[in-house]
């Protein structure tokens, strides 16, 4: 049969006829069917020269016919049409190719994925002869293609590892033979540039794939649906399974084909994963009953440490599990152990092995199958972990293997019913299970010897987690150090990333570990970091475009916050480092993380744009989360929790953070005991812990802070109160203190200027008085003067000597007149507010005045005087007390000589007047003779004083004036 399957793909290689377009790899996808309907061409980035046809191979007369579409003759033309799909509806192309000799017709649709992304291709056959035919395969791609680039940079990974046990990546310039791969699996270049395959669309039959490299660079491709032999009558069509080339990089195209088959298959995974225990194989050894009785025990004893959702009688139990058959008499025995697995709150779950081996060499029928599940449910199994159900066997002459593996499967859920969970342990996740079962196995025996070999396997699986079914990893191992106990390969480092894979795939996680021993006590923490598992979806980064996957990546989104969680290791066999670049793992590279370590229980520090292990061993791993901190730098951010292996995606329920605190509420889920980290520039304290008890708050690095955790109570509300003691200068009264003493401030600033102003107006109101007083007082008696002067000169023209007099006083009145003015222009001038002013002032008011008398005036003045200023007030006062004095030594002193002096004392004014005439009177100042009482007046106004001093012998007089001066 197989090389007839060859056969046909050689035929078409031959066919005539039909110029293909070489596409370049700018191009977009796209297909177009011959003209002739007997070939199509691809045209996609990374390809070349990518022309393919389609056949099929049949049975006739117990002859092997390869039908090959380059030599069948079209029929009609082909049809446009349109099918749904769960991403909108693809365009279709419909050819039908006459085989008259063979009586057959050969179908054919070509399509595009919807959105240009990728090709649809499905072949049929259709009987028009008198005889029935069988059918062996149905081909829909069988072509060449050449892929640009360096051969050694293009990668076959096979995702499916179900048939045969080839290595799971194989470089295209590797292959000398035929490479076959089973349902699905990618061919890409190591920059992401290829295309997945994988059967879509209604499930019919299984689908297989084979590469060989061949001469200058090209690749023969075809990609085939198993038949089985299946009979068309005379008249009757048949299809085989529609396939697709997903032109997409690995991660999108993934999902996108998982999703797809999930909805065209109807896949239903509402039950979720299960966490327990079986009794597979206890240490290598047999598991006696008492084992399964004494976990039942140790689960009721644990107070809620141990909580399996399932306890399952596995293959030393399959003994009793065959009695099933007989309705009249099940075991006993079986029932006993369902209820007491009942009283721990788990389900039952028991084995049932339907292979040829398990019947006597002989597969069982569907009736007795269905018998057996029924029993098996009806005392009290509710988990069902089924073996090989060999209905390929079983099959009529209508079904492909595929759909009679799935009619078992129906079989076996309808005889279970609804609630009943099923596991399919076909060692790899069975399309023709999905929607039937609720989780299946995912790697080969996980035994302790051979965990390394189960890696690769489950990591081939990861995105059908939650869209076939949920992914079951075989079991996982708690404990490895204990002496004479543990003999697992690879020790503890292995251990730690197989659980970490185990966790981190968010499905099934099942241990045979003895959980009733004493001696695996303390390890029982590491079954609690796994319940519940947590209901993310990591993603394998390098899947399809490396030839090991060191790199696994899952994101958690939370209203609370988000984090990454991502599992780096080393699949090799010498030490090596891992490097986890942010934008590639969807993480913003220009973001800081700080990077916590589940396994270390530590944190390491803060990343940006990447972050890259120390060297680590065989299987060594780091499990990190990383954690962005800029979003809200000034509040404290949950960094780390090892209380599950998800590091805060199923134990955090929900997270407030503010600048003064951090409230943490709990779920049941993970240890009773551990740790949360926190990321804060402050120290915290605790406030309250409450379902819980925190045994403290310690630094666990630069702005990292550890919250140690015991006595988790489950089914009690957990939370977690820390406050944020801000310095002085982040206390909220803090700044309403420095608010109040800043409006204090500006209100006794206000209040000091309004006084200011108002003293000001009070002292210029009172100058304006003072001027207007001086105005009137002066100015008017001498105006009144001028006035009766003038009026004298009038009546006296005719008295030229008398009139001459008049007029001589009335130029004397007038000079004065001008003389005040002058004077009280110059107190009120603003420019004149200077120390420098007024002693200049003072100098030409002395001399012009004094030599007026003729009396000769010396002057003793220093040659700087400080920069002062004075208020009109002093000026005015101080000029008119040493006029005053002046004016009593010229109509008193009889002097000739007048000296004044001007000196600066600390801070004070003094002018000293001293004349050489004949000194103070003795007696007292008579009424009319009120300026010497005056002058100490004026200087009182200034806080100065006036000091009067007789000569020697009586003669001459010294005047002081005293007055002090402002600050400069």
């Amino acid at each position: 049969m197989r090389c007839c399957h060859w056969l046909t793909l050689f035929l078409m290689l031959a066919m005539p006829g039909g110029a293909f377009a070489d596409t370049t790899e700018e191009a977009p996808v796209r297909t177009v069917l011959a003209a002739d309907g007997r070939s199509f061409t691809v045209g996609a980035p990374g390809f070349s020269e990518f022309h393919a046809g389609f056949a099929a191979t049949i049975q006739r007369d117990g002859r092997a016919l390869v039908i090959a579409s380059a030599n069948g003759e079209r029929v009609g033309t082909a049809k446009l049409t349109t099918e749904a799909t769960p991403y909108g509806r693809a365009e279709m192309k419909a050819t039908t190719l006459r085989f008259e000799a063979e009586r057959v017709e050969l179908l054919f649709h070509l399509g595009q994925v919807p959105g240009g992304t990728g090709v649809l291709v499905q072949a049929g056959i259709r009987n028009i002869g008198k005889d029935p035919i069988n059918v062996s395969f149905l081909t829909p791609l069988a072509g060449e293609f050449r892929a640009l680039g360096n051969p050694a940079d293009w990668l076959v990974t096979r995702l499916d590892n179900s048939v045969g046990k080839m290595p799971p990546v194989t470089p295209l310039g590797n292959i000398r033979e035929p490479l076959n791969v089973h349902e699905y699996g990618g061919f890409y270049r190591q920059d992401g540039t290829g295309f997945l395959f994988g059967p879509v669309g209604a499930p019919l039959a299984y689908a297989n794939a084979r590469f060989l490299s061949g001469d200058e660079g090209k690749v023969k491709f075809d990609f085939t649906a198993e038949m089985s032999g299946v009979d068309v009558d005379p008249g009757e069509t048949r299809w085989g399974q529609q396939v697709a080339l997903l032109m997409e990089p690995p991660r999108p195209a993934l999902a996108k084909w998982a999703e797809w088959v999930a909805k065209t298959h109807k896949a239903k995974t509402p039950k979720g994963a299960m966490m327990g225990w079986n009794s597979w194989n206890l240490l290598g050894q047999k598991v006696p009953s008492q084992d399964v009785l004494g976990v039942v025990d140790a689960v009721l004893k644990s107070e809620g440490r141990l909580v399996p959702s399932v306890i399952q009688l596995d293959d030393e139990f399959k003994q009793l599990a065959v009695r099933l058959a007989d309705d009249a008499a099940p075991p006993s025995e079986l029932s006993a152990y369902a209820r007491q697995i009942v009283a721990t709150g788990a389900r039952p779950g028991l084995r049932l092995e339907f292979s040829r081996e398990a019947n006597g060499g002989k597969a069982p029928a569907l009736a007795d199958i269905a018998k057996v599940v029924r029993n098996a449910v009806r005392i009290g199994f509710t988990y069902l972990k089924i073996y090989y159900p060999t209905a390929a066997e079983q099959r009529g002459s209508k079904q492909t293997s595929f759909e009679a593996v799935r009619a078992a499967f129906d079989n076996i859920r309808q005889a279970a019913g609804a609630d009943t969970y099923l596991m399919s342990c076909a060692r790899e996740p069975d399309r023709a299970a999905v929607g039937l079962v609720d989780s299946s196995r995912m790697s080969t025996e996980a035994s302790r010897t051979t965990i390394r070999s189960a890696m690769t396997d489950a990591l081939r699986c990861f995105q059908l987690h939650d869209r076939w079914l949920t992914i079951d990893t075989d079991p996982y191992y708690i404990g490895t150090d204990i002496s004479n106990i543990s003999q697992i390969t690879g020790g503890w480092p292995l251990v730690r990333t197989w659980m970490s894979m185990v966790g981190l795939s968010c499905g099934t996680a099942i241990t045979s570990d003895p959980l009733h021993w004493e001696s695996f006590r303390p390890y029982w923490r590491n079954t609690e970091v796994l319940t519940p598992p947590a209901r993310e979806r990591t993603e394998v980064l390098d899947l399809g475009t490396g030839s090991d996957w060191p790199r696994l990546v899952g994101h958690v989104r939370r209203d609370w916050g988000d984090s990454t969680v991502a599992l780096l290791w080393n699949p090799g066999n010498a030490e090596r480092t891992v490097k986890l670049d942010f934008a590639e793992a969807g993480m913003d590279p220009h973001r800081r993380y700080a990077v916590w370590s589940f396994w270390d229980n530590s944190y390491l520090g803060v990343a940006e744009g990447s972050w890259t292990t120390p060297r680590l061993g065989p299987a060594g791993s780091q499990h990190l989360r990383f954690t962005e901190l800029d979003r809200e730098p000034s509040k404290p951010v949950l960094i780390g929790s090892n209380l599950h292996i998800y590091c805060g995606a199923a134990e955090i329920g929900n997270v407030t953070s503010l600048q003064s605190g951090m409230e943490i509420e709990l779920t049941d889920a993970g240890a009773r005991e551990g740790d949360l980290f926190l990321y804060s520039r402050l120290p915290p304290v605790l406030k309250a812990a409450t379902g819980c008890t925190v045994t403290g708050i310690v630094s666990a690095g630069e702005y990292a802070w550890r919250i140690s955790l015991r006595d988790r109570r489950r089914g009690a509300t957990q939370r977690i109160e820390v406050g944020i003691p801000l310095p002085v200068t982040r206390q909220p009264w803090f700044w309403l203190l420095i608010a109040a003493a800043v409006a204090g401030v500006l209100l006794a600033a206000w209040r000091y200027v309004v006084s200011l102003r108002l003293e000001r107006e009070h002292a210029l109101e009172g100058e304006r008085t003072r001027i207007a007083m001086d105005l009137h007082d002066e100015l008017g008696a001498n105006l009144a003067q001028i006035g009766l002067l003038s009026e004298l000169a009038r009546r006296q023209l005719d008295r030229p000597e008398q009139a001459r007099g008049q007029l001589n006083k009335l130029f004397a009145a007038t000079h004065e007149i001008s003389r005040q003015l002058d004077a009280a222009v110059w107190a009120i001038n603003p420019a004149n507010d200077t120390l420098d002013n007024l002693v200049q002032y003072l100098c030409k008011c002395s001399q012009e005045f004094l030599s007026l008398a003729n009396i000769r005036c010396r002057l003793a003045v220093p040659v700087e005087l400080p920069h002062v200023a004075l208020t009109s007030a002093q000026r005015h006062n101080l000029v008119l007390t040493v006029k005053e004095a002046l004016h009593n030594v010229v109509r008193h002193a009889e002097a000739t000589l007048v000296t004044i002096r001007v000196l600066l004392p600390q801070g004070l004014l003094v002018v000293e007047i001293e004349d050489d005439g004949k000194g103070l009177p003795v007696e007292k100042l008579s009424p009319g003779q009120d300026g010497l009482g005056n002058m100490p007046k004026r200087l009182e106004q200034l806080c100065g004083r006036c000091e009067y001093f007789s000569g020697a012998d009586g003669c001459g007089t010294l005047i002081r004036l005293t007055m002090p001066l402002p600050r400069p």
